[in-house]
């Protein structure tokens, strides 16, 4: 039977937390367990850390990119709107590493569309897999990530 979190007796909430908890020390995170509570009361949003959009502009608007910073030193590049040359594309995703070792990232991904995969390849970004019709059928998204 699946119980809705909010729905669940104050013992199954704490006995959740304190199984996720524990399987967070097996894999050797950081976590105690009033944030494995406030994780299970909260949601996903309590792991992002930051979340930031950045205007990318040479001589006219290039593109809107995001970095969604995650527990574990883990940011997901997002591209929202993109209207520019190869060229421009890697300086921006270039300026947008930059920024992630700055703030002592150790790893940072995206779901690219075919177009973009070439370029994050030339980036030194690595395919981990691919997401099938992931946003609309038909178009798949490949993961590429970089360790920093």
């Amino acid at each position: 039977m699946l119980i809705l979190y909010t729905q669940a007796s104050e013992i199954e909430r704490r006995i959740a937390a304190e199984n996720l908890h524990a399987y967070w020390q097996r894999r050797g995170l950081p976590h105690d367990l009033a944030w494995a509570k406030d994780y299970l009361r909260i949601g996903h949003g309590k792991d992002v850390v930051s979340d930031q959009f950045f205007i990318y502009r040479t001589r006219d608007f290039a593109g809107l990119v995001a970095l969604v910073e995650q527990e574990g030193g883990v940011a997901e590049i997002r591209e929202e709107i993109v209207f520019v040359r190869e060229a421009s594309f890697c300086a921006m995703i270039t300026e947008l590493i930059h920024y992630a070792r700055e703030k002592r990232l150790r790893k940072v991904f995206s779901c690219a569309l075919a177009e973009r995969v070439s370029h994050y390849t030339s980036l030194g970004f690595v395919p981990e897999g691919v997401l099938r019709s992931h946003f609309k059928e038909g178009e798949d998204l490949t993961i590429m990530s970089k360790f920093l």
